[in-house]
């Protein structure tokens, strides 16, 4: 027997009962942030996602490489 294949496509992030938003992921990061205000190093890096996502985030664009997002 034979079958052709089936049709496909790529797996996404937003495919799925529950997708992400920017504003769920932002405020994610905030809480994130907070929680950990007693290790300063993670914090700061929270903090560089969260303005990363607020200022310079274009849906359009998609994401900018992550040394380039955590200014390292």
């Amino acid at each position: 027997m034979h079958q052709r294949p089936g049709k496909t496509h790529r797996a996404s992030a937003f495919d799925g009962p529950e997708t992400i938003n920017i504003r769920n992921l932002i405020n994610f990061m905030q809480e994130c942030q907070y929680a950990l205000e007693d290790e300063p190093d993670s914090a700061f890096y929270f903090e560089q996602i969260v303005s990363y996502l607020r200022d310079s985030y274009k849906p359009s664009k998609g994401f900018d490489k992550a040394t380039r997002v955590l200014g390292v």
